[in-house]
């Protein structure tokens, strides 16, 4: 009986070290995984592409259109591990450093310290940078549709973040949502659009 119960203890306590590891190591896993406006995760301002890309295998990073503005075509570098939520897009400065981050990918676990990762709602994001923000309407470009156009000095201020329409309008409350002169994030339209966020890019060339 003393053997088993001994046996019975160590095996719980192996359990709880388990389960205390795992728990940690998610953790930190979700930690290696933060947006800021001078950082995504370990790549900063400074990152040299040469470094960065020798931390991955040739089939995991290609060159790709990060998006197309009269009619050209801005290159990127794609990221892409076979793990969505590490995946990400990178701009390159002429001295090969980074210029832009963007994030997209629906499973992504990239997120902001305030919580905002692909899929928060528009409220989630006004919630988190605790002030009214605007965005550009939706009958301009592609790639300026649904932005952020001002923050107003709230929490998430730096970043740039896309939404967009998950939800079918009246043409009516769909006119009300175009333009360029920046609509507010508590209008009550953009919340039945159901509006979410479609990307997160990271800007290093402003201050």
């Amino acid at each position: 009986m003393k053997i088993f119960k001994l046996t019975l203890i160590v095996f719980i306590m192996l359990v709880s070290c388990k389960e205390k590891s795992t728990n940690s190591s998610k953790k930190n896993d979700e930690a290696n995984f933060i947006i800021s406006k001078n950082k995504v995760g370990d790549i900063t301002s400074k990152t040299q592409k040469n470094t960065l890309i020798k931390q991955y295998k040739p089939n995991q990073i290609k060159e790709t259109i990060l998006y197309s503005y009269e009619e050209i075509n801005i290159i990127g570098t794609e990221i892409n591990t076979n793990k969505p939520k590490e995946s990400l897009i990178i701009q390159w400065n002429k001295d090969l450093t980074p210029k832009t981050i963007k994030i997209s990918n629906p499973l992504s676990l990239w997120k902001t310290k305030h919580g905002v990762k692909i899929g928060s709602t528009i409220k989630d994001v006004q919630n988190a940078n605790e002030k009214i923000f605007t965005i550009y309407g939706y009958e301009i470009d592609r790639y300026l549709q649904g932005t952020v156009k001002k923050w107003y000095s709230g929490k998430l201020s730096g970043l740039n973040l896309q939404f967009e329409i998950t939800k079918e309008l009246p043409t009516k409350e769909y006119l009300k949502i175009m333009g360029d002169s920046g609509i507010r994030s508590d209008n009550p339209i953009l919340e039945k659009a159901g509006l979410i966020v479609k990307s997160i890019t990271v800007d290093f060339t402003k201050k």
